[in-house]
């Protein structure tokens, strides 16, 4: 588990372990004309990304988990939508049809229908398919956040957003993904009292085992996400 945003994307590949199996081998894209952390041209992307119809697979997926911030709350505005680059044919979101929806955008769910906006997932996820091998680069998003959720609604074994975490991993390695990590952020909903924030820690750790045993994965690496610090 790494947490806040600083974590570089080579580094989190030495975390998953995915070098180390020999789908890696160098800390460099596998483009190597891109620069570290950026994404390849729009042509590129094109080139890379094979069909839109939801079937290509397999796909590493990576599971966006917690409250708003990982739902997505910036604003959808055409500035938002062209910072992350063009449309990128190598990342999906899974849709409510248990099918690959390509390319991935914003918003990659609505549990808010009102409030949806941008969040960090497909960022993430246009960072890391870059550093695949370039005979793999795919990448699938699992969304099942939903805002202003406190933590027992994911914990084990009755929180409903772990029920859907287990449906959206089972649909997703349907429509051929192999789960990849998970990146989870979430707490404003439990600072609210003396009493959950001082538990927050120890019930946090218990929440992300339930996760990995949920998802069948037990040592899957786990992206904690923070807010600023001067939020």
């Amino acid at each position: 588990e790494t947490g806040g945003s600083s974590c570089e994307v080579a580094d989190y590949f030495d975390l998953a372990g995915i070098r180390a199996s020999g789908a890696m081998t160098s800390r460099e894209p596998a483009d190597g004309n891109a620069p570290r952390g950026r994404s390849r041209s729009p042509e590129a992307r094109r080139a890379a990304g094979g069909s839109t119809t939801g079937e290509q697979a397999p796909r590493l997926m990576f599971l966006l988990a917690g409250q708003s911030n990982i739902a997505g709350r910036g604003p959808l505005t055409e500035l938002c939508a062209t910072l992350g680059g063009a449309d990128d044919p190598r990342v999906a979101v899974l849709g409510p049809d248990g099918r690959w929806q390509v390319p991935a955008r914003h918003p990659l769910l609505n549990d808010k229908p009102d409030k949806g906006g941008v969040g960090p997932g497909l960022a993430f996820a246009r960072a890391v398919v870059d550093f695949l091998p370039a005979d793999s680069q795919h990448v699938g998003l699992l969304p099942c956040a939903v805002g202003g959720s406190p933590l027992e609604r994911c914990m084990s074994p009755n929180g409903d957003l772990l029920a859907v975490a287990r449906s959206q991993l089972a649909a997703g390695r349907a429509a051929g993904g192999h789960l990849a990590g998970i990146l989870w952020h979430q707490g404003e909903s439990d600072c609210s009292c003396e009493a959950d924030s001082s538990s927050y820690a120890s019930r946090l750790r218990r929440a992300l085992q339930g996760l990995r045993e949920a998802s069948g994965e037990p040592d899957v690496p786990i992206v904690l996400g923070e807010l600023g610090v001067h939020f």
